[in-house]
């Protein structure tokens, strides 16, 4: 857990003497699940918009407020459920302010404090590689390669200073003309601060990321050639351990004649001499333990293959 995630979270647990848990939605593991249990994460980056709960009270009478809306505004409520109360929140300004959880007279029953920084410098994480857990997978590249006319994600890790910042909604990008780019909100029910890059022209193109309308950082994509890729490697896909049903991941990463990572590749997945719908560098199958099946990942002259316990696609 980040520094100041820590901090917030010790800062939480001394303000709910009566018991009360504060959290948000916040997900940082990459496991095709949706995940509402969380800590609370703090600093929020300028302009995110979080959903937020707290957790140990009668829900019947209570909400959620912010001691200064300049800071944390609370700009929706929803269905108590159980003993949790939900809201949601926009990171309007830098600063600290106290969310509160207030009973139907306006009484706060606990608080906590919430922090808000403007993002000083961003970090770009390959996004297939993160869904299958390796360390010894390069995720993060001061200038990433994308193969032009490819289709390339990134999360990007907005940061001040040292210190992480967490929440999504905020970030927007700009580059010149001959690069195609879209902030996304979920890439395979993950929701975070993705980023579909796809160079048109060879090259390198300049991007910049703004918050809240206010350029923080530049990152530059090398758009590079298919012949560039001197050779693919598959990645992810131990089922030993794993049960029948259970899903497991793959990457195939393309690297170039410098062994760096070459990413936005189409590779096309054979499972058992069937090709699968889904095209690109993460796929997912299902395991079958009695089932021994040969998978090859291609692109152009490029070939990888396995065996896996997979069951038909």
């Amino acid at each position: 857990m980040a520094r100041g995630a820590a901090l917030a979270l010790v800062a939480g647990l001394a303000a709910c003497d009566e018991g009360i848990h504060f959290g948000d939605a916040i997900d940082l593991e990459s496991d095709f699940r949706v995940d509402d249990d969380g800590d609370l994460h703090t600093p929020y980056a300028l302009d995110a918009k979080v959903r937020v709960f707290a957790t140990g009270a009668d829900a019947g009478g209570v909400a959620l407020e912010s001691s200064d809306p300049s800071v944390i505004e609370v700009v929706g409520h929803e269905a108590a459920s159980g003993d949790r109360v939900f809201a949601s929140v926009h990171a309007t300004g830098p600063g600290v302010a106290e969310l509160r959880l207030v009973d139907a007279r306006g009484h706060a029953i606990a608080s906590t404090d919430v922090e808000v920084r403007a993002p000083s410098r961003a970090v770009l994480h390959a996004a297939a590689p993160q869904f299958v857990d390796r360390d010894d997978l390069a995720v993060v590249a001061a200038t990433p390669s994308v193969l032009v006319d490819g289709t390339a994600w990134f999360e990007v890790h907005q940061y001040d200073g040292s210190t992480r910042l967490y929440g999504a909604g905020g970030l927007s990008v700009h580059a010149e003309d001959d690069i195609d780019l879209e902030v996304v909100a979920s890439l395979h029910d993950e929701a975070r601060e993705w980023l579909k890059v796809s160079p048109l022209a060879l090259g390198n193109h300049e991007v910049q990321l703004a918050c809240a309308g206010e350029t923080f950082a530049t990152t530059v994509i090398a758009a590079v050639p298919g012949e560039a890729i001197g050779r693919v490697r598959l990645h992810g896909g131990d089922d030993e351990g794993a049960s029948d049903g259970d899903w497991v991941p793959l990457a195939v990463q393309a690297y170039g004649v410098d062994d760096q990572p070459i990413h936005g590749v189409t590779f096309a997945w054979e499972l058992g001499g069937e090709l699968a719908e889904i095209e690109g560098e993460l796929w997912r199958y299902r395991v079958d333990r009695e089932q021994r099946r040969t998978l090859a990942v291609r692109y152009g002259e490029h070939e990888v293959q396995a065996t896996v316990r997979a069951a038909e696609p």
